[in-house]
């Protein structure tokens, strides 16, 4: 007789078993009466032949027994026999077994990543086909309430403690962590010039930097301000840091500090950044040129209202601007390349933090209107649809009629 595995599964294998009978020493029979028994895991088939040749050194095959065995959490083996047995002339039995071993079920790994915490659970085992119950056990991170879990790093939440998991791969699930102290608040910022003595002056070439701030400091009493400073962007587009004006404090507070060397003849973007323990956060304002009522060059081919004369033209400033009764929106115009980080119809045009280099306010301030257009249809023949703002996101979005993978070139027109 022989047993062996003929196919299998993740689940199960099948088993086939063939009982025989064989001639030695060179003998050979004719006629035989012939019982052949095969057997699976104590389940037989029987065949009775008559006239039965075996000519010498040749098997005849007389029973086969095939048998699916499920797969189990562990090695199995399977006792496997035949039987052949003869009556009549040549009357005699003989019999044997063997058995045949029989794999456990695949199985996969599930892990745990307390992702900056601590207590993640062990390990644990998923079979294939069963679903798993996620452990229950949740780690601690100081400061932090856990939401879940998530399958990616820094992802969103896609499993719960003792939640279910039912899918045949190995997973490592990350803590999903929220701060449970309320992030830092720049509550206002505001600028003005000064002269030498730190007077109002609307001429003045000094600017006093003034910053409303919240640190939260109910949920861990260690947390503080570790640095509030303020920058401007300089001629060449460059944020220039001054020295921080703060390095302590919590709950509220006003700091304020006061700066030389600002031109009387340009307009300033200005910037205040707080970083606490665990967040940082950034608000903008600006701060206008020096004011005039009217001024004219000396060869009477610049005229300025609200602001020094040009060489040549016209230049007004005002917040805001009005001619016959109108108010004339601020413009910004420019040209950026989008990167698609997948293939879609939209993609985001304006970070928070683009927006505020390209019109130093906050993101959220005014009404805006963004026009955009192809910057190189050589390069990226896309057709635009036009933009739009998220305010759950705090992203301007740049929309296309079709999916977009590649990179593309758009120009912008920006009116406040």
């Amino acid at each position: 007789m022989y047993a062996a595995v003929t196919s299998q599964n993740n689940s199960s294998v099948t088993i086939s078993c063939t009982a025989a009978i064989q001639t030695v020493n060179g003998y050979w029979y004719s006629g035989l009466t012939v019982r052949g028994s095969a057997g699976v895991n104590g389940q037989w088939a029987n065949v009775d032949r008559s006239g039965v040749n075996v000519n010498s050194g040749q098997n005849v095959n007389m029973a086969t027994k095939t048998l699916t065995v499920a797969k189990t959490k562990g090695v199995q083996t399977i006792q496997c026999g035949g039987e052949i047995r003869v009556t009549g002339y040549a009357a005699g039995v003989s019999g044997a077994t063997m058995t045949v071993s029989v794999p456990a079920l695949p199985s996969h790994r599930v892990t745990y990543d307390a992702n900056g915490g601590s207590g993640a659970p062990g390990a644990q085992t998923k079979w294939y086909g069963e679903v798993l119950t996620l452990s229950g056990t949740r780690p601690t991170r100081a400061n932090y309430t856990f939401r879940g879990w998530s399958t990616v790093r820094n992802g969103a939440v896609n499993y719960q403690p003792a939640g279910r998991y039912g899918a045949d791969r190995d997973v490592t699930l990350y803590a999903v962590w929220a701060l449970a102290t309320r992030p830092p608040d720049i509550r206002s910022f505001s600028a003005l010039r000064v002269d030498a003595d730190g007077n109002p002056d609307s001429s003045g070439t000094s600017v006093r930097f003034t910053a409303d701030w919240n640190v939260d400091a109910s949920a861990d009493a260690s947390n503080s301000c570790r640095t509030l400073g303020f920058a401007y962007k300089d001629a060449s587009g460059a944020w220039s840091e001054f020295e921080a004006s703060a390095t302590s404090g919590s709950g509220t507070n006003t700091t304020t500090a006061t700066f030389d060397g600002f031109d009387i003849d340009r307009s300033y973007q200005l910037r205040c950044t707080l970083t606490d323990k665990y967040a940082t956060v950034t608000r903008y304002t600006t701060i206008g040129p020096a004011r005039f009522i009217m001024d004219v060059s000396a060869d009477g081919e610049g005229i300025g209202i609200g602001a020094p004369a040009p060489a040549n033209g016209v230049n007004i400033y005002g917040t805001p601007v009005r001619i016959n009764g109108c108010r004339m929106p601020r413009m910004f115009q420019g040209s950026t390349v989008i990167t698609p980080s997948a293939s879609s119809t939209r993609h985001t045009l304006f970070t928070e933090a683009q927006w505020a280099s390209i019109t130093g306010i906050d993101i959220d301030e005014g009404h805006p209107t963004v026009f955009v257009s192809n910057g190189d249809v050589n390069a990226q023949n896309v057709v635009l649809t036009g933009a739009g703002y998220a305010s759950s996101t705090r992203q301007w979005y740049v929309w296309c009629a079709s999916a977009v993978s590649g990179m593309f070139r758009v120009n912008y027109v920006i009116f406040i």
